[in-house]
């Protein structure tokens, strides 16, 4: 695996790729639904990336009354489309897993943190869940994350 990407959809996406040979290098991105496009696009040209890490967005009686966020999941299956032609895994989760489980002291940690992307931090919390399952981020007996290739 080198290039992961993970997506926070909606009206602004937040995207985050992670090249994961080493030093890690992590680019945050805050997109509409047609920079997206153009983005996604480019990337296929060069068979990147090779895993989708997306948030999960399920339409329910309370965020139809809320919000009908129909830009999320023209995204979620844009991403299936790439997943599925390209044979490379889409792995959705929860928001609830990931901001759960990440908070803004951990991405300053490893060096992720930015400010005034709130969606692209939404994106690398997404991206730290995966790769913490993946082995990628593992944490040491002090319980603070370090990157294994």
């Amino acid at each position: 695996m080198s290039i992961i990407m993970a997506v926070d959809p909606g009206l602004m996406s937040g995207v985050v790729t992670l090249d994961t040979v080493s030093p890690f290098t992590l680019s945050t991105h805050e997109l509409d639904f047609d920079q997206l496009v153009v983005m996604l696009d480019e990337m296929d040209v060069h068979g990147l990336p090779d895993v989708f890490v997306c948030e999960s967005y399920i339409i329910t009686p309370i965020t139809a009354k809320l919000s009908r966020q129909y830009d999320a999941l023209n995204i979620i299956g844009m991403l299936r489309y790439f997943s599925v032609s390209d044979n490379k895994p889409l792995h959705l989760q929860t928001p609830a897993s990931a901001k759960g489980f990440t908070n803004d002291g951990k991405l300053r940690y490893i060096g992720w943190y930015e400010t005034g992307k709130p969606h692209a931090m939404d994106a690398a919390r997404h991206m730290f869940l995966w790769c913490t399952k993946t082995g990628i981020i593992k944490f040491n007996d002090a319980g603070l994350p370090s990157f294994y290739a």
